[in-house]
């Protein structure tokens, strides 16, 4: 089912906070901007599909095997910008396929990996056991994270991709940067936007059950 913009935009920022992280305001859009770049950007590259080319085959990924799912047992989110506009963290990643499908929902597929997303929100639902990094995420998704690359975009000349962690820049490579369960993972390529310093979740069963 495809979402208008706005209908995506609601979605994706519903728990977000207001607060914007202050740990360098150098490039990033002034407020009036700030509500163009909340928007979806226009084009397939910012809907990207859910299923990489392994974990469509349930090939294990990263070391991440596809199981029947466990439990939930925590979550973290993310949002991805490019160009200024919301690329779009789409539901269904971290499932192989065929996908079962309700509305907005992805509610399982013939197996699921430790972590996964089951709405576009970019909520990301993590099982208990090994820390996850942003490159396995990445990975899962079939999308490419660089330095200088997130999913189909890349960084213009002198610039790079910046990775905040609950509002502060991660300073390492952006595939190590860590998804803790309770953050708040940005990852920007492009014009800098505010990066949210933390998100409000919702009840986790809840939405691991597709309610």
């Amino acid at each position: 089912m495809r979402f208008a913009p706005l209908v995506f935009f609601a979605l994706l920022c519903a728990g977000c906070s207001t607060e914007a992280g202050s740990s360098s305001n150098q490039g990033l859009l002034s407020p009036p901007d700030l509500a163009g770049a909340r928007s979806v950007g226009h084009g397939p590259r910012f809907r990207p599909s859910p299923t990489g080319a392994l974990a469509a085959r349930a090939k294990p990924v990263d070391g991440m095997r596809c199981l029947p799912p466990g439990r939930v047992a925590s979550a973290a989110h993310i949002e991805v910008f490019a160009a200024g506009h919301v690329v779009v963290i789409p539901a269904g990643i971290g499932f192989a396929a065929p996908l079962r499908r309700h509305g907005a929902y992805v509610n399982g597929g013939r197996c699921a990996y430790p972590v996964r997303t089951v709405e576009p929100t970019g909520l990301v639902l993590m099982e208990a056991g090994r820390p996850v990094t942003l490159g396995q995420f990445f990975d899962l998704w079939g999308q490419r994270l660089s330095h200088r690359t997130v999913a189909g975009f890349s960084a213009s000349t002198g610039t790079g991709v910046s990775v905040f962690i609950n509002g502060s820049r991660w300073r390492g490579d952006p595939s190590y940067a860590p998804i803790a369960p309770g953050a708040q993972v940005t990852v920007e390529v492009g014009p800098l936007v505010a990066p949210h310093r933390r998100y409000t979740f919702p009840p986790l069963q809840a939405v691991a059950s597709g309610r």
